[in-house]
Formats: C-alpha cells, structure tokens, sequence
C-alpha cells in the first residue's frame, strides 16, 4: 500500500509578493496537485489490477489481508472516479493526467504497485488447489452418505524430524483444514465424529483405540497422504470429553515394502514427513499414537490371545462350514502387542481388545484410509481394494495356490490371474472379510494427489485435485470416487486410453465395477444390507440414487456452531512499534457447552509474561505458555471473558498482524475470531473533490 493525503487547495493571500513569485507557486500548485492525481491513480488501478490478478479466478482468496488492504485502496479509487464522473470532469481529467509521457509512467507505476503489496509482511498464503467441479445430489430412497471435500488447502507445517519445533503452535502443526472441513461436513448433517452423551451415537469415544489402515505398499503418491493422517489423528485425540484411549497407524504391504512406516518420499506436502515422523510428534505432545506393522508380521501364523497364544502374527479362519472352504483358511486378520507411547495394548482386530482375560470389541474401532489411484489390474485402489493389506496373503500351501491363482480368490478374473473359475471369481474374499472379521467404521479416501496411470510406478504422472471423501459404506463412496474424479481423470490425461471406463464402477462388464459387484454381493449373501446393493439389473442412476453425496469446498463448510455471538477485539490496530497491546476474547453460549479457546501468540510480537486473565476468576486459569489455551463450561447466563497482552516490536519492517483465536464447540472444528493491527502500516485518504477541479 501507498501513502497518499489529500490536501484542499488553499487560497494565496499573500497578494503584497511579486508576480512572478506568484505565478511560481501557482506552477509548484499545479505540478503537485497533477503528480499527486497521477499518483493516485496508479495506486487505484494497481489495486484493481491485484485484485483481479490475485482474487479473479479465486474470490475466497477476498479473505486474506494483503486483498483486503488492496480492496480498501480499489475502493477509494473507484469512489473518487464516480466523484469525476458525478462532476462532468472526467474526460478533461483523463486528457490532462494521460500524456504519453505520463502512460510510461502509469505502466512502472503499477510494477511499483505489485512490488509494494507483495512488500508488506503477512501470514502465509495456504496453497489452493484446482480440484474438479463434483456434482452433489439427494435421494429419498437413499441408505448410505457420501461427504465430499473439493478445495483443500496445503499445510504450511512438516512434522520432519518426529517433532513441532518448526510450527508456530501444535494447532499449526497437527491439524488439516481439509480433514477439519470433512469432519464440519459429516456432523451438519447428522453423522457426528464424536460419540458423546450429547451425540451416543457417534463414531469416536473418548477412551476408544482407533486404528488406521492406511495404504502404502507402493511408496510417494501411490500411498495414503501423511497430512491427511496427521489430520485424523489430530481430530480423534481432540475429542471434547478429553481423549485417554490411543491411535495406531497401521499397514501390511504384503511383502513390497517393509520400511513403509520411515518412507522419506512420502505422499504429502512435504515429502520428508513419513508416518513414523507423525506417530513420534504426537507422541512428543503426550498422545497415545503409534505404529502397528503388520507387514513385519504378515508369515507369522497364530492362534488368538484366547488360545493363549499371545505372539504377534496373523490368525487364519476358513470363511465358512462349506466342504469347499475346509482347511482352506482364505480369511485372516492381525493380532499384536503395541507400546503406544506408554500405553500397552494387545488387540485382536476381530475380537477386540485383550485385557488377559477377556476381550472388548466395543473400543476397538477402524479407520479405512486408501489413496485414490488407478490400478494395473483392479482398474482402480479405493475403499474396498484397502481391504487387501487387512488381511495377509502368505501361503502356507493350502490358500492359493500360485501368485497367479491367489488373484482369482482376492479379486477375481484379472490380467494377472490363472486358472479361475465361477466359484474363485464370485467368491468376494472383501465382502466376506467385512462381514466375519472386521469391516471399518469409517472410509476416508484421500484424494489430494491421483495416479491416473498406475498403482506401484509413475508417480510423476500423479495430479493434485485436493479432495477428500468420506462414507460409512465403502461401496457408495468407492461408486462416486470411481465414476466421478478417477475415471474422469483418466478420460482427460490420456484422450487415447479407450478402456479408461473400466475404472468406474456404474461400466458394466467393467473389471473394476466386478470386483464391487462380487463383494456387495457376498456381503448381502452374509445378512449385511445397510450398504448400497449393485446389480445389472439396476439402471446407472438407480443405483447411485442409493446414497446422498453432499459436495463443499474446503473453506465453505463450517463448524456447525457459529459463535455468532462471541467475539475478539485489540486495544489498538495502528501501530508505529514499541506499544503494548491488549487482545479481549469474549465466549458467549445461548446453552450450555464446552468451550475450547486456542491462541496463538501473532508473529512479531511477544507475550507478555502473566498478562492473561479471565472474567469470572472462577472459571480459570488460563495456560500461557507456548499460547493462550482455555477449556470450560460457557452459558449465556455466565460468559467468558479472556484478556492477554503482546509487545510489539521496535522494526521499520510493515507488518499485517492477524491474531487468530480458535474456539470449538463440543470438540468440533474450530471457528476462527481475529483481531487485526497493522504496524508501520499506510493509510489511503479519500481526496476532496471540488466541482470543476
């Protein structure tokens, strides 16, 4: 921003000086009073020209402070051009400003202008991603929800090195504005994250282990992202009622990556932050997350902790009484020991968890968290295809066979697979998994990055389309991520592909809409129908009018709770540098609810140690150190008031200083109120315009 002040003009009374002297000033008048028009019409434009450039194609990006400041400067501009043109002076205006000379001038002065706005110190800018505009519907016969998340904004965090030091708060650092928005979304409409005694029926406790099967046998963007992890992760140890159970991150990736856990090259914004790195982080806060590898155990076969077998391994079952599954044993599930983080646990992930005598299957909760990609074979890895590192596909002599013929049992006639027949290509190893072992309580894909061209290689082919999807029923959201971005994406990177429906599970005959098929069958085959059913006597929108598909960019959800009524102020927003400033937090609740409060002390100040108090002193204390953080009980009757101090800086550096504090209801997502100072900051003054001036 420019400084730019306006001046009326003043009348000369000084009539006793020579003429000469006079017709002097009247020129130095007149060449300021036109170089300061100039003047502000480069900064009109310029702004106009930045905020088209910046905010034409992405008007939410209207939010951010350097737009602001830019809009209050476009503003002014276009209130003094409406002042000429209300003045009938505008074409003689133009005729005396723009001399070729003086549009030579107009052009560096908008270079300046650019320079200039990008000068000034702000916050980060979150990456925002060109995601492909989805369709959402509603059905009155539909069974299942499918949630979807266009939009989603890069972390500015890396937990690289298993710690936050590089973060400016643990909120920064663990949290994902995509997973927060997926979360915001689900619970508007109904399908709450949490189970509290608010919400009994939602997914989470607050004393559950909750394991996430994420999806890295092939490395870099052919596995499940690591901030969408973090993010999770960062959601289920946030729970309101004060998170005491643990979280393991875990994987088998059948034998083609056994350090998958410690992959450098990882899928994520930074590629250097590996799962490990994430579990540690956690840790490092005091959390209860861990890693669980069951690749490290996938030949290990063993019996469950109520055999007294307490080795970590893989159980096998046969998957039915049938003469043709006896001693087959094609069905398996992992049973380990884990140290989380001090937290031991042995869990059975059919049984539940092992406490030396018995097990409880009410904790043990599972999180499906497959990376959108096509698949050489399968067509395409979702939901379903996430399965398959679940299970273990070691042979011990009696289960496949040959690698060919193992295909026939896990997915059924493939490029890859032999010697298969109807009862091999039916038998849908999934379905029967999900119904006899373990089926996840929610399916999370990631779609940040999609591989239109392979599941193990060609991880330079991978597209950013920043979006995430979510459903209880693998089935729904395996349908829409299919039809709907996969094969799309496929269609469009290569035009020539002819077979690219194929991976989009409404093609009939399709390979990958058989293995869905075959699965959902023998799921309904077992007594379990609250998924979608496919079959090809069902037309393409009976079928995917079986489920609702709510669609919202990352930045339009919200919190279901406003705070419509709480608000932030600062004691002073010009600054010149060396003041102390005052930042007020009122919490306000027409019910009553747990409130939490996150601040983060603004970059370049610095708090003032001891500065923080609340009103009423009953409902304290509030932590201060590293931030401001506040958790209790708010009423309208009793209102929270928070109150901390800063040092601002002695700099000649401009700064934008946006303090954000993050208020959450009940532990859902976070809604931000920000006060904003500007240090060393200009001001624009609207000029005074006379009538024939």
């Amino acid at each position: 921003m420019i400084t730019i002040k306006g001046e009326a003009m003043k009348k000369d009374n000084e009539g006793s000086r020579p003429h000469h002297d006079t017709e002097r000033k009247a020129c130095a008048r007149k060449n300021k009073n036109g170089l300061w028009r100039i003047a502000y019409w480069f900064v009109g434009i310029g702004s106009i020209v930045w905020l088209l450039v910046r905010s034409g194609t992405r008007p939410k990006r209207l939010v951010y402070p350097c737009q602001r400041a830019a809009a209050v400067n476009a503003a002014g501009f276009l209130t003094y051009l409406a002042a000429l043109i209300s003045s009938a002076t505008l074409l003689r205006g133009l005729k005396a400003v723009f001399s070729p000379a003086r549009l030579a001038l107009f052009g560096v002065g908008v270079l300046l202008t650019a320079l200039l706005q990008t000068s000034v110190t702000v916050p980060v800018e979150t990456t925002l991603a060109d995601s492909p505009s989805l369709t959402g519907w509603t059905s009155p016969t539909a069974v299942s929800d499918v949630f979807v998340i266009t939009d989603v904004p890069a972390p500015t965090c890396s937990l690289n090195g298993g710690d936050i030091s590089g973060c400016a708060s643990a909120y920064e650092a663990f949290h994902d504005d995509g997973v927060d928005a997926l979360v915001n979304l689900m619970e508007v409409h109904g399908d709450y994250f949490y189970k509290t005694s608010s919400h009994p029926d939602g997914l989470f406790g607050a004393d559950d282990v909750v394991v996430i099967k994420v999806n890295n046998q092939w490395m870099g963007r052919n596995s499940t992202n690591t901030d969408i992890v973090k993010g999770v992760v960062y959601r289920l140890v946030s729970h309101p009622d004060g998170f005491v159970g643990a979280v393991i991150i875990a994987e088998n990736a059948q034998g083609q990556n056994s350090d998958w856990m410690n992959e450098s090259n990882s899928n994520s914004q930074f590629t250097n932050q590996s799962y490990q790195e994430v579990t540690q982080a956690f840790a490092g806060e005091g959390y209860h997350v861990c890693i669980a590898n069951w690749e490290s155990i996938r030949s290990n076969i063993v019996s469950d902790y109520n055999d007294w077998d307490n080795d970590n391994g893989y159980v096998l079952e046969d998957a039915d009484g049938s003469m043709e599954e006896q001693n087959h044993r094609r069905l398996s599930y992992p049973k380990f020991q884990v140290n989380c983080n001090g937290m031991n646990l042995s869990v059975s992930m059919k049984q539940g968890l092992w406490n030396g005598s018995t097990f409880d299957d009410a904790r043990l909760k599972m999180i499906n968290l497959p990376v959108l990609k096509r698949h050489n074979s399968a067509w395409a890895t979702i939901s379903i295809k996430n399965y398959l590192g679940f299970i273990t596909t070691y042979d011990v002599g009696v289960r496949w066979v040959s690698p060919g013929y193992k295909h026939c049992w896990l997915m059924g006639q493939m490029d890859n697979s032999d010697n298969c027949n109807t009862y091999t290509n039916e038998y849908g190893l999934v379905g029967r998994q999900m119904s006899r072992i373990r089926r996840a309580d929610l399916n999370i894909v990631d779609a940040i990055w999609v591989n239109p061209r392979d599941n193990a290689g060609w991880h330079g082919e991978a597209q950013r389309l920043d979006v995430l999807l979510s459903s209880h029923d693998p089935f729904a959201v395996d349908y829409y991520a299919s039809d709907y971005i996969l094969g799309p994406l496929i269609h469009t990177m290569y035009p020539s592909e002819p077979d690219y429906q194929q991976a989009m599970a409404s093609t009939h005959g399709g390979w990958f809409r058989t293995i869905q098929l075959n699965n959902v069958a023998r799921l309904r085959a077992e007594g379990v129908t609250d998924t979608i059913n496919m079959t090809d006597t069902l037309s393409f929108d009976q079928e995917r009018f079986q489920f609702n598909v709510y669609v919202s960019d990352a930045d339009q959800v919200t919190s279901p709770y406003t705070f419509e009524d709480s608000f932030k102020q600062v004691s002073q927003t010009k600054l010149e540098g060396g003041e102390i400033i005052t930042y007020t937090i009122v919490l306000y609740e027409e019910t009553e609810a747990t409130l939490t409060l996150t601040d983060t002390i603004p970059a370049p100040c610095t708090y003032v140690p001891s500065s923080a108090t609340i009103e009423p002193g009953w409902k304290g204390p509030v932590t201060d150190t590293g931030g401001i953080y506040w958790s209790g009980i708010v009423t309208s009757t009793v209102p929270v008031t928070i109150t901390f101090q800063v040092q601002v800086p002695v700099t000649d550096t401009t700064w934008i200083i946006p303090n954000r504090a993050l208020v959450s209801r009940d532990g859902a997502a976070p809604v931000e109120l920000t006060a904003t100072s500007f240090l060393n900051g200009f001001y624009v003054y609207l000029p005074v315009v006379f009538r024939n001036y």
